[in-house]
């Protein structure tokens, strides 16, 4: 007699196409690491700044801190405005 472990719950459906759910969901991945290599590029360019050589070291261990707080949110704003359009539309129809 085998032992089952909890059931996985089904992933929400949020839109009344499954491949546009899974798009929405490999776009939101991609999303995730174009904003991490921004935040790079922009923490190597402070570091250059600063007049040190832009090593992973440096890079990884410059914090924007939180001036760079709005260029998240513009990010995220920009990225999210479509979804939010075509969210709007899939919920009248």
């Amino acid at each position: 007699m085998g032992v089952k472990g909890p059931q996985r719950a089904s992933a929400p459906q949020y839109f009344s196409d499954p491949g546009l759910d899974a798009l929405y969901q490999m776009m939101l991945v991609l999303a995730e690491e174009v904003a991490v290599l921004r935040e790079r590029v922009d923490a190597a360019l402070a570091v250059q700044q600063e007049g040190e050589m832009a090593t992973r070291e440096r890079v990884d261990a410059r914090d924007l801190g939180d001036a760079y707080d709005p260029v998240r949110k513009d990010f995220v704003q920009r990225l999210l405005e479509p979804l939010e359009d075509l969210a709007e539309r899939e919920s009248k129809a």
